[in-house]
């Protein structure tokens, strides 16, 4: 049941973060020459201007329109998400069945996050705030980072939990 629990805050971390649209925000109301930022914020689907517009950046289907470091942590942020699905899953088969190893899920508590890792640093490094730019990180941004850091402690506590007769 601890396992699911881990899992289910995975998920809830994850896909916080994904769905979110605010992985990036203008931190002034002005840039350095006095000029307003034109993005209010931008996350990894929708940018939002500060007239209150707001438009996809392109559709998951429609690859080629986006930007390839973008590509890939879209991918990266919904295996990862899945990732923690299969997780719960094998979590829940557990507990009716003992033939299924509670290590395979809490394994999955591993990979989820380091996926989700690759791709948050990934992001990090094309859209980090710069001094010409005065961005600074959303809430989006910060749950995915968060998912990312907490979840494998949780999985390392698990594996090392588990009886070796299991």
């Amino acid at each position: 049941m601890l396992i699911i629990g881990g899992c289910t805050v995975a998920l809830a971390l994850f896909l916080t973060s994904i769905v979110g649209g605010v992985w990036v925000r203008d931190s002034s109301a002005t840039n350095s020459n006095n000029t307003k930022f034109p993005i209010k914020h931008f996350g990894l689907w929708e940018l939002c201007t500060h007239d209150g517009k707001c438009k996809n950046i392109d559709s998951m289907f429609y690859l080629d329109m986006a930007p390839k470091w973008l590509q890939t942590v879209r991918i990266l942020v919904c295996v990862a998400a899945g990732i923690q699905v299969i997780a719960i899953g094998i979590a829940i088969l557990h507990m009716y069945s003992a033939r299924i190893k509670l290590i395979n899920a809490s394994t999955q508590l591993l990979v989820g996050p380091f996926l989700m890792m690759i791709a948050m640093s990934i992001f990090t490094g094309y859209e980090g705030p710069t001094p010409m730019e005065p961005l600074e990180w959303g809430w989006s941004y910060i749950f995915g980072w968060l998912g990312t850091c907490i979840v494998p402690v949780y999985g390392f506590y698990i594996i090392a939990a588990i009886d070796e007769n299991e």
